[in-house]
This record gives structure tokens, sequence and C-alpha cells, in this order.
């Protein structure tokens, strides 16, 4: 095997190495996934413009060397030397020895370089963390990143394989897949409720929009707002719903309209303490204190619910109770100042 060595032009340059393309194997394990013919070709007249202005990284591997980064030069390079013969048989390269895992090396060029989609820097970061047992900061370090850089491609990753086990029911349309996989990481981490809270059919249909009309994210955002909403007020007639039976209170035959409905004489009729991790009564006067969540949809669903659970009974009208609710607080509360 030949190797030139060859001195740097510049004395700020590393030394490298002219290689023969044929004693280089590509990386099977490289994180970029697609390689197109067309990116390959207008790579390759580039380099035959101006020169290759990075040379690729590789490192030995038995009788030959292995591209720790630089598949796509390598490539380019290829394609020159069957078009055009032995002017482009060797490529410049920087040979490494290191006992560092070798991803470490290739995901931070190439996450600098900007050459990954969002979905393979995501699979790049799992894969690292998990055959280096590095931690998040560490690697992060490692890659001159932050942990959360770190973070949010790990939550990228698992929320992408999420949304894909949640629709895997359906017959995904054409380049759907990799088109998810583009998303920016801003329009991917809100996705995150739609695992949980969302059905199939409607999961797969938003995904779809997403990606057929590329949805801003203020669109995304604005959707599952409303979606959010919707269930909240599903769950609150629901409740209604329920309530048209209730459990019927002792020494309570004859129940008048106009009757306050008073916590504590259920507390003491069911004979069970009420459990709150804080004061009910402190809580409905600072949401109350708040012109933004003033006895609103959730919170009446949050007391309501805290309510049946915790005390077994159910109301006959649901809206005869709220009004009752807010004249305790108005006639009982006093405002507490915040901060």
């Amino acid at each position: 095997m030949m190797i030139d060595q060859v001195k740097p032009g510049i004395t700020t340059h590393p030394i490298f190495y002219e290689m023969d393309i044929q004693d280089i194997r590509h990386n099977e394990k490289s994180y970029r996934k697609e390689y197109p013919p067309e990116d390959i070709e207008d790579l390759a007249k580039s380099i035959q413009t101006i020169g290759l202005l990075h040379p690729i990284l590789i490192k030995k591997s038995g009788d030959k060397y292995l591209v720790i980064s630089g598949e796509r030069r390598l490539y380019a390079y290829e394609w020159l030397y069957h078009k055009y013969g032995e002017e482009y048989r060797k490529i410049p390269s920087r040979i490494i020895e290191s006992d560092r895992d070798m991803g470490i090396y290739a995901l931070s060029e190439n996450i600098h370089r900007y050459d990954l989609t969002p979905l393979e820097e995501a699979g790049a970061v799992y894969d690292l963390l998990k055959n280096t047992r590095l931690t998040y900061e560490q690697l992060g370090h490692h890659l001159g990143k932050s942990e959360s850089y770190v973070e949010n491609r790990m939550r990228y990753f698992r929320i992408f394989h999420g949304l894909l086990s949640r629709i895997k029911m359906f017959k995904v349309k054409g380049d759907f897949i990799k088109r998810l996989g583009k998303l920016p990481i801003s329009k991917m981490l809100p996705l995150k409720t739609l695992i949980s809270h969302w059905g199939e059919k409607e999961t797969y249909d938003f995904l779809m929009e997403i990606t057929d009309h590329d949805l801003s994210l203020k669109t995304i955002k604005d959707t599952l707002q409303i979606h959010y909403e919707q269930q909240l007020n599903r769950r609150i007639l629901h409740l209604a719903e329920e309530d048209q039976n209730p459990i019927e209170l002792e020494n309570d035959e004859s129940f008048d309209d106009s009757q306050e409905i008073i916590i504590d004489q259920f507390i003491e009729k069911r004979k069970k303490p009420l459990i709150i991790k804080e004061n009910p009564i402190e809580t409905i006067r600072r949401t109350k204190d708040h012109p933004d969540s003033n006895w609103s949809n959730e919170f009446w669903l949050k007391l309501i619910e805290l309510i049946r659970d915790s005390l077994q009974i159910r109301f006959r009208r649901i809206l005869d109770f709220q009004k009752a609710f807010e004249h305790l607080v108005d006639r009982y509360g006093e405002p507490i100042q915040l901060g």
C-alpha cells in the first residue's frame, strides 16, 4: 500500500496523506443514511473545479482504512475516478489514532457542517450515549455542545419513534417517514402530546398535514392547543352526563335548588377525610386572582374530579354546584397578595 506524505501548504494546517481510494472502506455505521446520486455528482464537480477543501478522516482497520468522517467526499472521488481515471485515484486524508469512540469524531464534524438530518443527528446522539455510557454533559463537552443540546436530541429520537409506533397500523404514503425525520427540533418536540393524548387516526392525519403542507410552528402549536381545549370540554361534558344519576346522600331526600352545597357537610356525611397536597381554598383564591385563569374549564374539571374521587359522590347539577361554590369563595375568601 502506497502512502505519500504531503507537506502542508500552510503551517497551521495539519499534515495529511494522499490515500488510494481502493484502500479505504466506507463505514456501514455512518450516521448519514442517504447519499443521493445527484448530490454526489454535484460535489464531485465542485471538487473537480476548486479541489477538496477538507481531507477525509480515516482510521486503520485491518489491512484497510475505515472512513470516520467524509463519506460523501469519498463517494465523490470514486465518481471522479470512474469518470476521469487515475487523476482521482488518491484522496487527501487524515489518519487518526485514538481510543475514543470514533462516532464522536464523526458526529462532531457532521453537526458542525450541517450534513445530517435532525433524525440522523438524534440517532447518532442516541447511539453514542448507548455505546460510550457518557452522561449528557460529558457527551455535550466532547461535541462542543451544551447538555441541553444532547437532551433535546434524545427527546427528538424518542418522540419520533413514539409517533411511528402510534401510526404503525396505517399505510404510510411515499417518503412520509423521511420527511417526518427532517422536521426541525422546534416542530418535533411539541408533538409529544400526540403519543398519549391523540387517537391513532387523528395523529396520522395531523402528521400528514404537517409534512405535506410544511405547517409553521405557530400553526402546529395552535392546533395542539385547540385539540387540548376540545378534549377538556368533552371531559367536562362527560362528567356532567355521569352526574345525571348521582349517589344519594343520607337523610337528603328533598334537595332544594336554592340550597347551598357546602363541601364540609359532604365530608362529615361520608366520614372520609379529604386528602389534598395544598389548601384548596388558597388554590382557588390564587386562581381567581389571576384574570387569565379565572374559573377556567381546567380549574372546574380538576376540582370536580378531586371531589368525586376523594369523596365518592356526584353532584345533581354541575352548574348549580359551580354557582354555589363561587358564592362560597366570594363570601368567605380573602385576596392573597402574590409574590
